[in-house]
């Protein structure tokens, strides 16, 4: 359940890193 909790935080991080 973490592992998918962390992988899902990882995606929404980059995309922000991303955008900024």
């Amino acid at each position: 359940m973490n592992e998918i909790l962390i992988s899902r935080s990882s995606k929404i991080w980059i995309s922000i890193e991303f955008l900024l």
